[in-house]
């Protein structure tokens, strides 16, 4: 299963042409995950829902199995297969140069999220509006940074700050959606988090982690 929003794929947002024929190749994709997830099905009864919980296909009507299909194949869009799609079929040159815009600063924010970064409130705005999923990858990264720099700024040993790093891990590790693509900017966030507080502990400096 591809992961949402997070793989790396060289796409080339140039020229029409090119920009179509990606489309198409994504869209055959799409068509052949399709036929995948129906086999599937048939073979073993069961559908994942919107909890990511297997329950049996018999027990869901044709339009909740239909539903729950698009879900599973949009999960698997990144942005900039979903721009690709956008450009394909845009009506005008202004909105495809637009569109090409929005994607290259997209994948800039993606690779930055990759890193662990926090993104400024302009691009979380940016995302907000045009890419929902990486926003609230980034919220959930804000909010598991801040309770890791709250537990280690507690911590009276090099000790007991590793076990609340590595505790904070296991917790991400647990309840992270793993077909989401989270996990790839957890863990680095959490490790630059860490980072930081060490360095912080040698030098005597105040830990400012997103200086």
């Amino acid at each position: 299963m591809a992961i949402t929003g997070i793989r790396s794929d060289n796409y080339n947002f140039g020229s029409l042409a090119s920009i179509r024929k990606q489309a198409q190749a994504v869209a055959d994709r799409k068509e052949i995950q399709r036929a995948e997830l129906k086999a599937e099905r048939e073979r073993t009864g069961l559908i994942k829902n919107e909890h990511g919980e297997m329950v049996p296909v018999s027990s869901l009507t044709e339009k909740e199995i239909s539903v729950l299909e698009e879900r599973e194949l949009k999960q698997s869009t990144t942005p900039q297969e979903a721009l690709l799609a956008a450009l394909a079929t845009a009506p005008n040159s202004d909105e495809v140069e637009l569109n090409k815009q929005m994607a290259a600063k997209a994948t800039k924010m993606q690779n930055k999220l990759l890193q662990g970064k926090r993104l400024s409130g302009e691009e979380m705005s940016f995302l907000r509006e045009h890419f929902p999923h990486l926003a609230a990858i980034a919220d959930h990264m804000e909010q598991e940074v801040q309770q890791l720099e709250k537990g280690l700024k507690g911590c009276k040993s090099k000790e007991e700050a590793r076990q609340v790093y590595m505790d904070a891990k296991t917790r991400v590790m647990g309840s992270t959606n793993q077909e989401d693509g989270s996990i790839l900017v957890l863990m680095p966030a959490l490790d630059n988090i860490y980072s930081e507080y060490l360095k912080q502990g040698t030098s005597g400096k105040k830990m400012n982690i997103w200086a």
